[in-house]
């Protein structure tokens, strides 16, 4: 989650960078090259969220296990 926060703020900042310049209405076609290229990325990542999701489901709850054992052991 916070790659794709990270990602999604870089691909904000050179956004907005293109945009303030004028760069936009220049390369309009890089652009859409780059926009495209984004849609890909989400569409070959897509699949996989579910078996992500899942992975972060089974750590959290082995922590949450973790600091109950833990915390009975400590009184």
């Amino acid at each position: 989650m916070a790659i794709l926060l990270v990602v999604m703020s870089l691909l904000g900042g050179v956004w907005m960078v293109l945009h303030r310049s004028g760069l936009v209405a220049v390369s309009g076609d890089a652009v859409n090259v780059f926009g495209s290229g984004f849609v890909s990325l989400a569409r070959r990542v897509a699949p996989s969220l579910p078996l992500y999701a899942g992975a972060l489901a089974l750590l959290v709850s082995a922590l949450a296990v973790w600091w109950w054992a833990e915390r009975d052991a400590a009184l």
